[in-house]
Order: C-alpha cells, then structure tokens, then sequence
C-alpha cells in the first residue's frame, strides 16, 4: 500500500501542507512531486515525544499563526526503547542492612551436693557491742563468762568470726571515773578485740559506724574494725545494755544498713539480739509465731534489777525489722539466753549451703527431681538457705541449682 504526498505551492504565499496518513501494514513511502529525499539510517529514538512541526524558519517565510499549527503527534516507546532506557539509568543500590549483635548464648550449668549438712562451710560474723557504764560491771562479767560457750559450739560448724566492740582494759590507759567499766575478756585470741569505749545510749550509732566502715570509727578502732562483716555471711548484732538507744531508732539503724550497702546487709542475712531492760508491755512474738522477747522466769516477771531506761528500741527492731530477740538483762544465769543464740544460728547454718556462683545467677533449685519455689529460699550473694518451714527434720537427698550465665560471666568466674 502506498502513501502519496502531494507539494501544493501557491504563487503568493509558499506552504507546504503535509498530510500524514498512517496505514497499518505499510511497508514503504512513494514521493510524488518533489525528489525523495536521501535515505536515512535508522534510528531508536531516547524520548517518548516525537514532534512533526512544518514551521518554517525566517528564511522561508514567517512561521503560521498557532491557530494553524499542525497538533502534535504522540508516540508511544517500543520495548526495546524501554530497554534501552532502563540500561542508561543510574543503577539503584540497596541499602545496606543494619548490623545485628547477637548477644551471647547463656551457659547453663548446675552444682550439686547432699542436703545433709556438711560442716565448716557457712561464714557467720558476730559483733557485741558491750555498754562501758559503770552499772553494767555485773552485766560484763556474764557476757565474758558465755562468749567461750558460744564460741565453742558455732566455731565447728561455721566459718565464725567474732568481735567485741567495747573498751578494754588489758591496755592500761583507762580512767577511773564511776561512769566507766573496762570490759576484761579473757577468751581464745579468735575473738577480735575493738578497744572503743560505749556508752549506754549509742550502741546503735557505734554499731552503724562499725559496719560501714565510717572514717571516724577507723580512726579509733584501727585496722581491727575494717571490713569486719563479710559478704557472704551471716551477720548479727549483739548489744549489752541496761539503757535506750536515744540517739538512733530502729528505723534509722535499718535503713542506714540496707541503704547504704544493700549487697552487705539485707532482712534475709542480719540479725539481732540485745540483753536489755524489758517490760510487760512488750510483744513477746513475732508475727510468725517466733519468740522474741525471753522473760526472766516463769511466772513472766521483768527487768528487777536497776535499769536505767528499757531498750524499746531494740524490742522494735526484732519485732519489725531484722530477725532475732531481747533478753532480759535481769536474768541472773545467761546460758540459756546464749544456747538461744546458738540454736538459732545453727538452724540457719545447717540449712544454708555455698554456691560456686553469685546467687544472682540461680534460675531453678531441685530437691530430688522437684523444682522449690525460689521464695521458700533465701538467696544471699553465695549463700543458699533454706527456710526452716521448708525441709522435714532429718530429711536428705540431692539439692541441683541450676545458673544461668553468659560467657563473660563464666570467664569472670574462672579468673
């Protein structure tokens, strides 16, 4: 099929008027009229819009009114011009991805050993802090007749360290003043001495010092009052007095111990004790069902001797605050007060275990192949305890804890 294009000129105005004609099928262009024109290579056009215009320059005359332009012609890329345009554009690059740190895998491992007790594991650190006034000569004669006892019966079972916190008269500088009673001990070199005379309303406040290793105790102690309470062990306080203490109440000595440094001292292991004046009127059990206040005898008299005022305080630390009891000074024979002491202590030591890891790693306990509530124990730095309400008298078998630890946990653990 042909396409004829036909020049029409004018003899006044020179105009090409070109039809275009577009038939589906053509395989060729006829020119009639004019010489047609050299033929041209083909080519693949970039852009999207090709433009037919018959404009004519100046040269040929001014070009037509735009009323009179022919309209655009639009054609519609073919795939490969779609190809090759795609090849030219800028290659997209893909984002690089965000860089993920794994976290280390965690490392079970478990330590195993019998239930039944085995001796000289548990640390246990005891302070007395024994009141100086001259009315508790008779007082300080009792405390150094039980210390022996007491000292006797733990040091086999435990790792023991033991403190008296008083002054002293194996130094021989001391005044005579009625007010002032040197305190004679005449133990096993295994009791630490602390020569710091105590008066009989601050043994709480001298107590606090002590423990957290306060710079004005240091000075006056010496290196025998340092790191005395260690960490994995079971810590308890004794006082001996026949007075209040009147500069510091429970609440304060608490929340200055567990405040200032929890992973020393907790409720699960500090305890109290106090040979002090007591009164009726004072709540003999704790909540429950644990004796904390011991009567001078049976038909529960109180506190006959001279008391210079009644240690309310220390009842109020028992009884809300930190485990143990108060005895009353006025008992004439302390031996019962102190195998109290004792057994108590020796409750908690032959339910209580080391662990080769800090206990913050534990994530299940077995008895046998049972799982324990981790609330029916008490966890402390590398100590395990059992309650007392957990295990049946005598009962034995496989105790399994289970940790959980990273890789630089266990790394920590080696070196």
């Amino acid at each position: 099929m042909t396409i004829l294009i036909h020049s029409i000129r004018t003899l006044s105005t020179p105009m090409v008027t070109v039809v275009l004609l577009s038939m589906i099928g053509c395989s060729q262009l006829d020119f009639v009229g004019d010489d047609p024109p050299a033929e041209q290579p083909a080519q693949v056009e970039n852009t999207s819009k090709q433009t037919v215009s018959t404009e004519k320059t100046d040269a040929e005359g001014p070009a037509l009114p735009d009323d009179n332009k022919p309209a655009e012609v639009t054609t519609t890329p073919t795939a490969v011009e779609a190809v090759e345009e795609s090849a030219e554009a800028e290659p997209v690059v893909a984002p690089a991805p965000d860089v993920v740190r794994l976290a280390p895998e965690p490392i079970f491992v478990t330590q195993t050993f019998d239930l039944a007790f085995e001796p000289s594991q548990t640390p246990v650190d005891i302070l007395f802090l024994v009141d100086n006034s001259f009315s508790m000569n008779h007082e300080i004669q009792k405390v150094n007749q039980n210390l022996t006892q007491l000292l006797t019966n733990l040091s086999d079972v435990s790792h023991l360290r033991v403190g008296v916190l008083s002054a002293f008269n194996d130094q021989g500088n001391f005044d005579n003043d009625a007010e002032f009673t040197p305190f004679s001990l005449n133990t096993p070199p295994s009791i630490v001495q602390i020569n710091h005379r105590v008066r009989s309303w601050n043994s709480l406040v001298l107590a606090k010092l002590f423990a957290l290793n306060d710079d004005s105790m240091a000075r006056d102690v010496g290196s025998s009052g340092v790191n005395f309470f260690r960490p994995d062990a079971i810590k308890v306080f004794v006082v001996v007095s026949d007075d209040n203490s009147n500069e510091l109440n429970a609440q304060d000595f608490y929340t200055a111990l567990t405040s200032t440094n929890p992973e020393l001292f907790t409720q699960d292991n500090t305890r109290f004790y106090g040979f002090v004046g007591v009164t009726a009127d004072m709540e003999s059990m704790a909540d429950d069902g644990t004796p904390i206040v011991y009567q001078t005898t049976e038909d529960n008299q109180y506190s006959e001797c001279q008391v210079y005022e009644s240690g309310r305080v220390y009842h109020d630390l028992v009884m809300n605050y930190f485990k143990g009891a108060v005895f009353d000074i006025c008992q004439d024979d302390w031996s019962y007060s102190f195998a109290v002491i004792t057994d108590n202590l020796l409750a908690e030591i032959k339910q209580s275990y080391p662990l080769n890891h800090n206990s913050s790693y534990v994530t299940e306990i077995l008895l046998g192949s049972q799982s324990i509530d981790l609330d029916q124990v008490i966890l402390s730095q590398s100590i395990l305890q059992f309650k007392s309400n957990l295990l049946a008298a005598g009962e034995t078998g496989k105790v399994t804890v289970i940790f959980k630890l990273e890789k630089s946990a266990e790394d920590s653990q080696k070196e």
